[in-house]
């Protein structure tokens, strides 16, 4: 998804996207720019990160991952979200 209103998609499109990563059997997440899950597919939530992942950070998810990974993952992504 994009920051910039002109290319935001509605509501719908997202629910739709989001129903679709649902379905993928392979574990999906969504995260932000802090490493926070935004979502999860239910392979996500059934192989890693169980039903509570409400304020998880993928960090802590994954701690081989550190967060200067992390930090550099996101640099090299740039600024969009």
């Amino acid at each position: 998804m994009h920051s910039d209103d002109s290319t935001r998609n509605s509501p719908a499109d997202e629910t739709s996207f989001l129903e679709l990563l649902e379905l993928n059997p392979e574990p999906v997440c969504l995260l932000d720019r802090t490493g926070s899950v935004l979502f999860a597919n239910a392979a996500a939530v059934g192989l890693f990160i169980g039903e509570d992942r409400k304020n998880r950070r993928w960090t802590d998810l994954c701690p081989g991952f550190s967060a200067s990974s992390w930090n550099r993952l996101v640099a090299r992504c740039g600024s969009s979200t």
